[in-house]
Order: structure tokens, then C-alpha cells, then sequence
């Protein structure tokens, strides 16, 4: 009999364990405070104690933050700091690049995350005032997975960074293991705005996520970072694809302008891009904010630049999406346990 009570007690854990929400991570042992750092403008900062009251300076920094679970210590963060949902709830201390000192000292931080895009001023002002500042600043996919190492140090929050570096490392080996070796690697130009067209070229999160997504930047030589060029020089590129940024490029509401922008205009229906309909809309916020979505970026590149090989990544095919992960035994753990602790239960009785 007692055996039959040990394996109840086995079961009931294992369902409690599969209830687990998703994302949570399993406590684990955190670096002890003070932790000292190397921030992406090569400061030495160390945090005395875990961080309570954080404010967040861009919207991708609000995204790590919250992906380690820290959502309930934020509180400030700047405009468009929107995702996820909850987010957008926050207090807000002004725009990316003209953030309030007033609002920010208001908030009583005890760490502050900035971005190499807030004013420099404002970063001034902020060690001037004795606050603890941490600077990100990633131009490449391993910065973002670096930056979230750094912050889940700098926060108490290792374990959570740790489990989700496991993930989205894993998530890119698997594109890799695809790509790399490809017969055919389509050529991209990646547009973030037009009126004038800025595209993405080397030394971009975007270049990035081109390539890792098995394509080739036909920019990438020719611009370093963002640059503006005219209509000669993209129609000379014949990329294959146009990875647009949504909406405006700037901001995902609103039409999407690029898209309309090139399928509209006569003089590029030489690009194969536009004949082929090769013209894709990919999420502006997704594809150029250095936070945890930026696999989601690849992913999502990757379905539209090799759809054959990624069909459950490919835009706008629901029945992929939903049947992309495997179902495996999951779904039936709990009928099966449920029916051996009904067997264990007739056999004591």
C-alpha cells in the first residue's frame, strides 16, 4: 500500500510541476551584492543591493527587464516603452531622447538603465545626481544576449537570464543549422523609412537578423549603419527581397508606408523584389529594438526568405503558427496521471 501513496505523491507533484506558468524560472542562487559590472560604454558600475525601484530609458531595455521578471520593480520608463501590454502602464518620464532629469529624480531609482540614444546631458545629470546607471548599447544579436547576461547580474536575476539565453541561443542554432549551408542565399534590402529612403547596412541589429536569418544585406558594403540613398542606387542593388519596417518604419501604427512606397511607384518594378512581390512587412519594433523579440525577428525573416525550409515562421499562415511546437507528450500527462492515481486509489481501497 505504501508504495501506491508514494506514487500519488509523485503524481501530484508532477502535475503541479506542468502548472508552472510558462517563463517562470526556478529560483537559483543569486550573485551575491554588491555586484560590480562592465556596461556597453565601458563603465565600471557597481550595484550596491538588489535593485527595487528601476527606471528604464528605452523601450528595449524595458523589454529585458521585463522578460527577467522584473516588471513589478519598474517604475518610470520613457514613450513607447510598449511592450508587453503592461508596459505601457507605466509611468512615463518623456521620449527616448528627451527624457526628464525632474521625472526620472521623481521616481527615486536606485538603478537607472540608459541607451546610447538619450541625450548625453541627461546621462550627466543622472551620475551627477549619484544614481547607479547602466548604459546598453547592442550592435549585434551576442551584445543583446550579453546585455541580458549583464542586467540579470545587475539585478539579482541571473537564474532567469541564464534559462533565457538557454532559449533564444537554442532557437538560432536551429536557423543555423539550416542556413548555413545554402545553395541559393537571397539578397535583402532592408528599408526602415523612405521620403528619403534610410536603409539598414553593416553594423545594424537589422544587418543582423538578415543574416542570421540565412540572407544577404545588399547593403551591408556600402552603408555603414542607417543611410539615406537615392532611387538610382536601390534600383542598381536588384535585391531579391525588401524586408519594410511596419507602419511609418519609426513606429508600427498607421499604414504602412514603405510597403506602399515601392509597390506603388512605377520606376522600382525593375527590382525583382517588386516584381516577384517580394515586398514583406516585418513588425518596425520587432526588427530593431535589441531585446529578447529580436529572435522573433530572425524567425520571422528567416519564414519569409526560405519559407519551404521554415513553414512554421512563414507571416500570416496561421495553421503553421499554431502547430510550430510540438505537442509532444504534454497535453497528455495530466488524463494519464489522472487515471494511474484512480488505479492506485482502487488498489488501497
Amino acid at each position: 500500500m505504501r508504495q501506491y501513496h508514494i506514487i500519488l505523491l509523485i503524481l501530484i507533484a508532477l502535475i503541479g510541476f506542468l502548472f508552472v506558468p510558462a517563463g517562470c524560472a526556478v529560483p537559483g542562487a543569486a550573485e551575491p551584492f554588491p555586484v560590480t559590472i562592465c556596461d556597453d560604454a565601458g563603465n565600471e558600475v557597481t550595484i550596491p543591493a538588489a535593485p527595487e525601484r528601476i527606471v528604464s530609458l528605452s523601450p528595449s531595455n524595458t523589454e529585458i527587464l521585463y522578460a527577467l521578471g522584473l516588471g513589478d520593480r519598474i517604475v518610470a520608463v520613457t514613450d513607447h516603452s510598449d511592450y508587453p501590454e503592461e508596459a505601457g502602464e507605466k509611468p512615463s518620464v518623456g521620449g527616448f531622447s528627451s527624457a526628464s532629469i525632474e521625472k526620472i529624480l521623481a521616481a527615486q531609482p536606485d538603478l537607472v538603465f540608459t541607451s546610447r540614444g538619450n541625450a548625453a546631458e541627461l546621462k550627466e545629470k543622472l551620475n551627477g545626481a549619484g544614481l547607479t546607471v547602466i548604459e546598453l548599447d547592442p550592435a549585434t544579436i551576442e551584445d543583446v544576449l550579453s546585455d541580458i547576461v549583464m542586467v540579470g547580474r545587475a539585478t539579482g536575476t541571473a537564474q532567469n537570464a541564464e534559462e533565457l539565453i538557454s532559449d533564444m541561443s537554442g532557437r538560432l542554432a536551429a536557423i543555423k543549422e539550416k542556413t548555413e549551408e545554402l545553395s541559393y542565399v537571397p539578397t535583402v534590402a532592408q528599408v526602415i523609412c523612405v521620403t528619403p529612403v534610410y536603409v539598414s547596412g553593416r553594423d545594424t541589429i537589422q544587418n543582423e537578423v538578415v543574416r542570421a536569418a540565412g540572407g544577404t544585406n545588399v547593403f551591408e558594403d556600402q552603408v555603414e549603419g542607417w543611410g539615406i540613398l537615392g532611387t538610382e542606387s536601390i534600383i542598381s542593388a536588384q535585391p531579391d527581397y525588401i524586408i519594410a519596417s511596419s507602419g511609418s518604419g519609426m513606429g508600427t501604427t498607421g499604414s504602412d508606408v514603405i510597403f506602399d512606397f515601392f509597390s506603388s511607384k512605377p520606376v522600382f518594378q525593375q527590382i525583382p523584389a517588386v516584381k516577384n512581390n517580394h515586398i514583406c512587412v516585418v513588425n518596425a519594433d520587432l526588427i530593431s529594438r535589441g531585446g529578447p523579440r529580436i529572435i522573433d525577428a530572425v524567425e520571422e525573416v528567416a519564414g519569409i526568405l526560405h519559407p519551404t525550409l521554415f513553414p512554421a515562421f512563414v507571416p500570416d499562415e496561421e495553421a503553421n503558427a499554431s502547430g510550430s511546437q510540438s505537442a509532444g507528450l504534454g497535453p497528455l500527462i495530466v488524463p494519464l496521471s489522472l487515471l494511474v492515481i484512480a488505479f492506485c486509489i482502487r488498489k488501497t481501497s
